[in-house]
């Protein structure tokens, strides 16, 4: 059933404020709510979509049918009976399809009539929103209601539109539809066309059948023809059966009543589920879903507005609707909220309506007057009005207050007449040209006053400012020197003037340069160079704040940060001008003009830096007369020196002269600048009090102290030192290589002679005689070397008696040549022997009996019955107790033995796969160990480069004297080959199957006495096995042979052969090359009697040719000469050895391992020394030779001798006797040498020999000494150059740099030490100062006992919290000060006192002074702040002014100062002395109140404080007094009021 539909008019609309959402919103007044949907009604036009698609598929369904008539016409080919029948029945199909084409027809009609529908919808819409645009009434209704309603309207059109578009796209659709529907009503046409054929057809082929029939009954298959049998029922599933017209019929009147899939045309009232109702998919919509649908269209709209006739009606049918509404809103007042509140006024009689704020609206009275000035009719008539015809014609005439004066029509008239002009004052020009040259800014009216120069654009001296970069303001006068002057003042503060120089020239001048006039810098920069600082211009200060500014290059006298500072350039000196640089750490330099200022090129002298020069002339007069404090540079021609040379001059230097404040008493201080040892880098001193000198007294340096005690420094060394001549002075100490050492005192042996130094320490003189005595010592870590001696000298130089004593070294053994007697005893253990000993100190046991000395014993065994213990060694031993293996020979010494060259090395498991053994001839024991014997040596052979080895087993016999095996293998040279298998080699003893014993041999071959062929063979086709003569027929007896081959008198072999490489037939004789003629043969092979091999061959680089026997020495098979010998006879020189060495080519090295004796724990008797000879290469003719000592033992030196032609023997030099010891010796191919196992001896070195050179291995058995490195020595000595450690030096001079080549110390004059690092000079050490060129960063403290001076100084200070200040770096006193005891952290001196920083302890701390005069504990001034934070200043405070804390916030608890007048009457003012203190004696004149006084009136004007002594002084509060007398002013005031 329909739902009930409510219309709504459209003059009942008003505008929605609300979403709007997905469609159009209409609202009646009631507040009821209404909608068009319009995605409702497009909704709809989906419908009649889907109405158009049913069509189509009608039209489908169509084709289907034609498809379902070619089905039949199939059927009626099968069966001849119903050809007839399936051609009607085809018939009648194809009328089914015209019926059905008709319905599509009639559809597509009804698709063109709902268009219809459709487009009148969409014309009642337009015709309503017509209606809407004549609907005067709601548009009126307000402004902001039409205009919103216009809004939704518009979008409502907008839709309608869309919806009127997509129903005329529906209908083109539609359109194109039928065309489709009539494309397939053509085809189902052709089809039948087609079935009328096939009927054509199926009569042929009845035809057809009946000729089968003729033919014979055949039945028929799906493989051939024939008949059929009939079947009329539905269900049958026969395939060889035909069925019967009836069953076709009843199946097609089945058919009709069913529906076709595609496109299906249903009868009747076919039905189908209802879908949902927000369904949208391919479900069949229902009329029930259709009906819904349209009433739910329809539902929410009025009943007037429920279709779209009534809404095109109700919008006036105006397809221009929005535009129209537009139009209308665009005359109306838009909604302004004045208008609103002016329309809510009441309005009444006599009001006049104004406004009381933004869009509010008030009345007041509209008074009689008010009335008449508004019914005036012009400006004049309101005046006249108001009475002020008279005012106004007097202000037309006068000045603007607003035009500030810029409406007075003759402005300088007017500034004449009030006695103003730029004569009379400066005006401010505003600000100068950027551009402008102040040159031509000209004392006239057009420039005269103030400019400003605002940037630095252009603000340069070019432009001629007094400084670049200078902004500031410019005054100009018309006044001065021509009546014209400038003045600048720059915004740093400096103030610069000019005046002109001339008459003013018209354009730019004259003006005299700019000159400072106050105490301000200018400011330096890149683009200065100092020497450009020279004119009249220039004078005054420059500062330089920047650490890049200062470089050579633009002639500052030092560069870099530290260079900051200022110049002054002054007027004075010579040609005028002077330059004086002062750096931040107060360094000064000054110079001046070498020529005439030049701007161009201006001619300055080299900065000199002030208090180091000299006076500027020579010193050359009596020193006892210079008494002018300055520096001197001294001549030779100067008296009374401290230091004269050899021909009385005195030696150049400089002289400091220091005048005490007395102007009596002076000091002379002078350095030598001598160039001899003696003369140079001396420092001398003298005083004079009154008038009299004091002795010239040296100052020592490290320098001069040596030089002039003899210790050390430049007369250290003495090389050489002759003990007859040289000068020993007391106290010197020197030293001296012992090997040049001349007249060396009989008794002081020093054993072996060499460079080792030998100290001297002179002892003190022997008053005026020639006589010393000193220390002399070895300078050697060899303890055999060392040596002490204490030597007495005494007589003249030349004929001197010189004893030494040796002094014994206790860490040695020594013999005492004297009995010695020790007063004290002695301590420790005495060794040795002592002569008149009757006891030993420990008794000892002899063969187990105790002995002491004292007294004989008997020991067992050897003088009584008993038995000793003989084990250990006996002298006269001639057997071992046990016999020991050498080398694997027994030996127990009763018996000489033979040591092998080749010895056993043990059992070693046998090499498998490619492993290589060791190299050379090795021997091993095969012992169970993977040999193919079980056991017997192997000899290994392996050469030393090449990998080919080889091995041979010679096998032990398990029974005494019996036979054993050997065996042989070997593996090639490379390094993956493998061993070959084990090959027995066989001997005579060995057992041979089928030889010497029973067995087979392979017997293939032939044998000398073989009496059988083991297989028969024919012989001329008779059998011949060798154990008979056979007979062969042709040959030897009547026959015949197959005579093919070789006949007895055959002439030709058949086939050639070739001997000797020749050809030979048979046919003739030939000739052999090498044999009957010349020619060479092939002689390879073997011959039995060969006694010379064709080539010759080398065994271990001996030739051998098989014609006589050669001799492998030790050296051909690869080992070292070695023999075994000793050096008997104690220290001295021995012939070694023989060598034949020829020129150019030959080599030999000698060798000897070992030392003197053998001892457990003698290390050093391990030694080993090497000699090494080399000929020489003839010219001249001769060997060369080092040897190279090891050890301290051994060789110590070695020479030669040449005997003859290239022959010559070797001498060596032992420092002790050497036995046992191995020589062992090799050398070139071409040398020969013969070791003398029994070296002949000499104890001094024999004469003629030519010394060789000895190299000392140095390690830590023998350490060199700083003289054989070239090292200074321990004791001292000179370096000369400069020294790099780790680095090459680049400092030079007398440097040393460390790791840096450019970092380290290096002296730089007398006493003057200079520290660099990456050459910057950072400090500078002199016996006067330290000076550091760099700024000081100590981690540590820095703690001195005297004063510390200092340009300047600061501190790395932090920054934080109060209470962190506690911890911050600071300065502080490092004693904390004691209770009630003064201490001072600064301080200052002047004249006559001393100010302090300071306080005292746990009481105060401030400001201090105390005059020089005084003489007792106190202060003369102070001013501190005491625990309490009460500060107290012991004089007056003289301030700007002075502010008390006073702020209410602060106060509390008020109350009222009562009878302040009366209190004022108790108080005096008077005026008083007034010391500082208690104790202090200063008394100042002052004018107040006595504080005790005060207190009694007002006490809390009164408080308490301790002085700098601890005394209790009352003090009396300002503010309170005021306070006081504020209360006092006004109770006098109410009094006076009073009395008035």
């Amino acid at each position: 059933m329909a739902k009930a539909v409510k219309k709504i008019r459209l003059h009942d609309l008003r505008p929605y404020t609300g979403d709007i959402g997905e469609g159009v919103l209409l609202f009646s007044k009631d507040e009821k709510d209404y909608k068009l949907p319009v995605r409702e009604i497009v909704a709809d036009i989906d419908t009649v979509r889907n109405a158009v698609a049913d069509a189509q598929t009608a039209a489908a369904k169509s084709q289907q049918s034609a498809t379902e008539a070619t089905q039949a016409k199939n059927l009626a080919e099968t069966a001849k009976q119903q050809t007839d029948t399936l051609a009607s029945t085809v018939s009648e199909q194809a009328g089914t399809v015209a019926t059905k084409t008709a319905e599509v027809n009639k559809k597509h009609a009804e698709v063109l009539a709902a268009k219809t529908a459709v487009d009148t919808v969409s014309q009642s819409v337009n015709e309503k929103a017509q209606a809407v645009a004549t609907s005067e009434q709601s548009v009126t209704a307000t402004a902001a209601d039409v205009t919103k309603k216009a809004e939704t309207v518009t979008q409502q059109a907008g839709q309608v539109q869309q919806t009127a578009t997509s129903i005329a796209d529906t209908a083109a659709s539609v359109e194109a539809s039928k065309g489709a529907v009539e494309k397939i009503a053509a085809q189902v046409t052709k089809d039948k066309e087609s079935s009328e054929g096939a009927a054509t057809r199926s009569e042929s082929a009845a035809l057809r059948a009946e000729k089968i029939a003729a033919q014979g009954l055949v039945d028929a298959s799906t493989t051939g023809k024939g008949i059929v049998k009939l079947n009329n029922t539905l269900t049958s599933e026969s395939v060889t059966e035909a069925a019967t017209p009836s069953t076709v019929k009843q199946l097609n009147d089945e058919l009709q009543l069913k529906a076709n899939k595609h496109s299906p045309n249903f009868t009747g009232k076919p039905s189908s589920p209802t879908p949902p109702k927000d369904s949208n998919d391919t479900s069949i919509s229902t009329t029930a879903w259709v009906r819904d649908a349209i009433a739910e269209l329809v539902g929410s709209s009025p009943e007037t507005l429920n279709t779209l006739a009534e809404l095109a009606e109700a919008l006036g049918n105006d397809p221009n609707f929005a535009t129209t509404i537009t139009e209308e809103l665009a005359q109306k007042q838009p909604l302004s909220p004045l208008l609103t509140a002016i329309a809510a006024v009441t309005t009444a009689a006599n009001k006049l309506m104004y406004f009381t704020g933004s869009n509010k609206v008030g009345l007041t009275d509209f008074t009689e007057t008010a009335r008449s000035l508004l019914a005036k009719g012009s400006t004049a008539d309101i005046i006249n009005f108001l009475g002020l015809r008279a005012t106004v014609d007097k202000a037309n005439g006068a000045l603007q207050k607003n035009s500030n004066g810029a409406d007075i029509p003759d402005k300088e008239t007017f500034a004449r007449n009030i006695g103003l002009s730029p004569d009379t004052y400066l005006r401010f020009r505003g600000e100068m040209p950027v551009d402008a040259d102040i040159n031509t800014f000209a004392p006239d009216a057009n420039y005269t006053g103030t400019w400003a120069k605002s940037t630095s654009t252009n603000a340069s001296m070019a432009k001629h400012f007094p400084e670049d970069g200078a902004v500031g303001y410019l005054e100009v006068y018309k006044a001065g020197n021509y009546s014209g002057a400038q003045r600048f003042t720059c915004r740093n503060g400096n103030v610069y003037n000019r005046m002109l120089s001339g008459a003013w020239n018209g354009t730019n001048g004259p003006w005299s340069p700019w000159r400072m006039v106050t105490t301000g810098v200018r400011p330096l920069s890149t683009a200065i160079d100092l020497n450009s600082l020279g004119g009249a211009e220039h004078m005054g200060n420059w500062r330089n704040s920047s650490s890049s500014l200062a470089v050579f290059d633009r002639h500052y006298p030092e560069e870099g940060g530290g260079a900051q500072g200022v110049l002054e350039v002054m007027e004075g000196g010579l040609y005028g001008r002077l330059q004086r640089y002062t750096t931040r750490r107060g360094t000064m330099y000054v110079r001046g003009l070498t020529a005439t200022w030049d701007s161009s090129n201006p001619q300055w002298e080299d900065w000199i830096q002030v208090g180091y020069q000299t006076d500027g002339a020579f010193f050359k007069a009596n020193f006892n007369d210079l008494v002018k404090p300055g520096r001197f540079s001294v001549t030779g021609e100067a008296t009374n020196g401290p230091l004269t040379g050899s021909s009385g001059e005195t030696i150049l230097g400089v002289c400091e002269v220091t005048l005490r404040l007395d102007g009596t008493g002076v000091e002379q201080n002078y350095t030598t600048y001598g160039t001899g040892v003696e003369t140079k880098g001396r420092k001398f001193q003298r005083i004079r009090t009154g008038n009299a000198w004091s002795d010239w007294r040296e100052i020592f340096t490290s320098y001069s102290l040596p030089l002039v005690l003899g210790v050390g420094g430049e007369r250290a060394n003495v090389d050489p030192l002759d003990w007859q001549t040289y000068d020993f002075k007391p106290g010197e100490l020197i030293c001296t290589p012992l090997n040049t050492m001349k007249n060396i005192p009989a008794g002081m042996d020093w054993g072996v002679i060499d460079g080792n130094l030998i100290s001297i320490l002179v002892g003190p003189s022997d008053g005026a005689s020639s006589g010393r005595s000193m220390l002399v010592w070895r300078s050697t870590v060899s303890t055999a070397n060392y040596r002490f001696f204490a030597v007495r000298l005494a007589g003249n130089p030349g004929n001197r008696t010189i004893t030494p004593r040796q002094m014994p070294v206790l860490t040695a053994a020594h013999t005492w040549a004297e009995k010695q007697t020790f007063a004290k005893g002695l301590a420790g253990e005495l060794t040795g022997n002592a002569s008149t000993a009757t006891k030993l100190k420990t008794a000892r046991r002899i063969g187990g009996v105790a002995f002491d000395g004292s007294g004989d014993v008997n020991l067992p065994g050897v003088n009584q019955q008993g038995n000793q213990n003989t084990t250990g060694n006996a002298g006269t031993a001639t057997k071992l107790q046990t016999a020991r293996n050498i080398n694997g020979v027994r030996f127990d010494g009763s018996a000489d033995i033979n040591i092998n060259t080749l010895v056993g090395r043990g059992r070693v498991t046998a090499l498998t796969g490619s492993n290589k053994g060791t190299p050379g001839i090795q021997m091993y024991e095969v012992y169970n160990n993977g040999y193919p014997y079980a056991y017997g040596n192997l000899l290994h052979l392996g050469g030393a480069a090449a990998l080919g080895e080889g091995e041979l087993l010679i096998g032990w016999s398990g029974t005494s004297g019996a036979h054993a095996p050997v065996y042989i293998r070997s593996r090639r040279d490379t390094a993956d080959a493998p061993w070959s298998d084990w090959a027995q080699v066989y001997t005579t003893r060995d057992s041979i199957p089928g030889v010497n014993t029973t067995g087979n041999q392979d017997t293939t071959g032939n044998a000398a006495t073989a009496t059988k062929l083991k297989t028969a063979r024919r012989i001329g086709g008779v059998t011949f096995d060798g154990t008979g003569d056979i007979n062969l027929p042709g040959v030897n007896q009547a026959g015949n042979q197959n005579t093919s081959g070789n006949a007895a008198t055959a002439t030709k072999l058949q086939t050639a052969r070739s001997i000797g490489g020749v050809a030979f037939d048979g046919t003739k004789d030939i000739s052999l090359p090498g044999v009957n003629q010349t020619g060479n043969q092939s002689t390879t092979g073997n011959a039995a009697t060969a006694t010379k091999l064709q080539t010759a061959r080398t065994i271990n680089g001996i030739a051998f040719d098989g014609t006589k026997n050669i001799e492998l020495t030790p050296r051909a098979i690869g080992t070292i000469n070695s023999t075994t010998m000793s050096f008997n006879g104690g220290a001295g020189w021995f012939k070694l050895a023989t060598v034949t060495m020829p020129q150019a080519s030959s080599v030999v090295y000698i060798s000897m391992i070992g030392g003197a004796g053998f001892n457990v724990g003698s290390p050093q008797q391990a030694g080993i020394s090497e000699l090494v000879l080399r000929a020489g290469n003839g010219n001249p003719k001769g060997i060369t030779g080092a040897l190279w000592r090891r050890t301290s033992v051994g060789f110590t030196n070695f020479a030669w001798v040449n005997t003859s032609g290239d022959t010559y023997d070797i001498y060596v030099e032992i420092g002790n006797y050497a036995t046992g010891v191995n020589i062992q010796w090799d050398y070139t191919s071409n040398a020969n040498v013969t070791i003398h196992t029994t070296p002949t001896y000499t104890a001094d070195k024999p004469a003629g020999l030519t010394d060789g050179t000895v190299y000392v291995v140095y390690s830590s058995h023998i350490k060199p000494t700083a003289g054989d490195v070239g090292a200074l020595p321990l004791s001292g000595g000179q370096l000369n150059g400069a020294l790099g450690i780790g680095t090459a030096n680049a400092l030079g001079g007398n440097s040393i740099v460390l790791g840096d080549n450019d970092t380290g110390l290096k002296q730089n004059g007398d006493g003057v030490l200079d520290v660099y690092a990456n050459n910057a000079h950072v400090l500078r050490f002199t016996s006067g100062a330290v000076q550091s060129n760099k700024p000081l960063n100590v981690t540590g403290d820095i703690r001195t006992n005297t004063w510390v001076y200092a340009n300047r100084y600061s501190i790395n200070s932090n920054s934080g919290s109060w209470i962190s200040m506690r911890d911050h770096n600071v300065i502080f006193g490092l004693n904390a000060v004691g209770t009630s005891s003064a201490q001072a952290l600064l301080r200052q001196d002047h004249a006559d006192r001393k100010y302090f920083v300071g306080g005292l302890g746990n009481s105060q701390f401030g400001f201090y002074m105390i005059n020089n005069s005084r003489t007792d504990n106190g202060t003369d001034a102070n001013a501190y702040l005491q625990n309490d934070g009460t500060w107290v200043c012991g004089g007056n405070g003289n301030f700007n002014d002075v502010y008390i804390r006073s702020d209410a916030r602060l106060k509390s608890n008020f109350s009222p100062i009562t009878n302040a007048l009366e209190k004022v009457k108790e108080l005096s003012g008077l005026i008083y002395d007034k010391k500082e203190n208690f104790k202090s004696t200063n008394v100042h004149r002052e004018a107040g109140v006595v504080a005790q006084t005060l207190q009694k009136v007002l006490p809390e004007a009164v408080s308490t404080y301790k002085d700098a002594n601890g005394e209790d002084v009352l003090t009396v509060s300002n503010s309170a007094q005021i306070a006081l007398l504020i209360e006092a002013i006004k109770e006098l005031a109410e009094i006076i009021e009073t009395k008035l």
